[in-house]
């Protein structure tokens, strides 16, 4: 058994791909380091399924320490919270990072032996559009046009001159989202917010502005990359206000596999070991312009992964320990659903439910008192509801019935039809010729 060298990477010959050595994980320890919002919370806690130890802790260093900020975690099934990342980091067996933002923690942990999951070097792909655009072009992949811009002022001039376009910005997207500019008129008020957002950085801040892509499906696939190659089968799917419907294939359609082997040298060569997701506008399934890469768990679609991976915490493990395996999955369907909560921003939220269906209902920025879960006031998160089936019909049917399982103040469970049309455009990828 052996590897050979190819323009694509490393490629296996022989008649099986090794699988990574068994190993008894209820002997090792992990800490997951997450952001101040918690939202890696439920990978914490599916974790601590297999693992001996799970320790788990959310940034949030402060001049003036709160309860709000820290309370996530609380309580949680196998899960230790703890207020600082060490003694823990050195102590652990391993350490996840399932979220960006984390890249030089994730080397500087690396250099020092340990088993690491997460983006790393390769956290670059999300938070600089314009350097990965220009990956793409490298290596030969379909390439919007793209023209990156300094400041608020050369931007509302752009805008201005150019309509139907997407306006991007790198790393600061708690301030500002990507937004769509049919003409200026449509977003003249945005620029206030700009202003406002960045004051007297404003004519410093870079954006980039892409060309609008017609007539084409937007589609992508969320994979984990263990520094050599991707694991098979991957999950692929249609996202749409946060809702979910996703599948897994030993190989993707045309244009996604196009992609994987375009980039596994790039991934390779920086010691990607992590997760990785794409959103994807396709026009057929030779043509597909990538929109965003994510190099981190997506939310809340990850929350699949802790049920629709049977074998979840050994992936993780092979993959921060740069080994392969196989990923089982549960069923050949996969779909979440968020429920919401207006409340939940301004109060904290009891959730009331049949903890019979905690496999089904998962969390984010979530913790437990008095044998509740309460989500953390400051969003509308409430819950996701997880739904599995070899049909696209088992899967809806099942959100839907866990979707009268869970309650709250203010809780809107209208996710069902979000869900529904995305089962329809499926009918539109058969139109262009990639099969769902």
């Amino acid at each position: 058994m052996s590897y050979i060298n190819t323009p694509q990477g490393k490629i296996f010959v022989g008649r099986k791909e090794p699988e990574a050595p068994q190993v008894d994980l209820s002997k090792k320890s992990v800490l997951v380091i997450d952001t101040p919002d918690g939202i890696a919370i439920e990978h914490a806690v599916r974790l601590a399924r297999d693992f001996g130890k799970v320790w788990y802790v959310n940034y949030c260093v402060d001049s003036f320490p709160s309860f709000l900020k820290h309370a996530t975690g609380i309580g949680m099934e196998g899960v230790e919270k703890v207020w600082k990342v060490q003694p823990y980091a050195e102590q652990a067996d391993m350490i996840c990072f399932f979220d960006v933002g984390f890249g030089a923690e994730i080397e500087y942990w690396r250099r020092q032996g340990k088993p690491v999951f997460g983006g790393g070097a390769g956290e670059y792909l999300e938070e600089d559009r314009g350097r990965a655009r220009e990956l793409q072009k490298t290596i030969g992949l379909p390439t919007q046009k793209t023209e990156p811009i300094k400041g608020v002022t050369a931007l509302e001039k752009y805008i201005k001159e150019n309509k139907d376009v997407w306006v991007k910005i790198n790393i600061y997207r708690g301030d500002i989202k990507s937004f769509y500019a049919k003409d200026y008129d449509s977003v003249a008020l945005k620029f206030d917010e700009i202003r406002a957002a960045f004051g007297p950085s404003k004519e410093d801040i870079d954006f980039l502005v892409e060309e609008n892509i017609h007539d084409a499906v937007e589609t992508g696939f969320d994979s984990f990359f263990n520094g050599t190659d991707f694991l098979r089968p991957i999950m692929w799917g249609i996202e749409a206000d946060h809702a979910y419907l996703a599948k897994f294939d030993e190989r993707l359609p045309g244009i996604m596999e196009t992609y994987i082997d375009g980039m596994k040298p790039e991934l390779q060569s920086l010691n990607y070991r992590g997760s990785l997701s794409t959103e994807q506008r396709a026009i057929n399934d030779k043509i597909s312009y990538m929109i965003d890469y994510t190099c981190r768990f997506a939310y809340p679609l990850s929350l699949i992964f802790t049920e629709a991976i049977l074998n979840f915490s050994p992936v993780v493990w092979a993959v921060a320990n740069g080994l392969p395996i196989k990923i089982k999955p549960a069923k050949k369907y996969a779909a979440c659903a968020p429920v919401t909560s207006q409340q939940a921003e301004k109060a904290w939220l009891r959730l009331v439910m049949d903890k019979s269906r905690r496999n089904r209902i998962k969390f984010q920025g979530v913790f437990q008192a008095e044998d509740f879960y309460h989500c953390v006031k400051g969003s509308q998160n409430g819950a996701t509801l997880i739904g599995l089936g070899n049909s696209i019909e088992d899967c809806i049917s099942e959100i839907k019935d866990n979707g009268g399982f869970i309650d709250a103040d203010g809780l809107e469970k209208d996710c069902i039809d979000v869900l529904e049309k995305i089962s329809k455009d499926t009918e539109k990828l058969a139109d262009i010729g990639i099969k769902f």
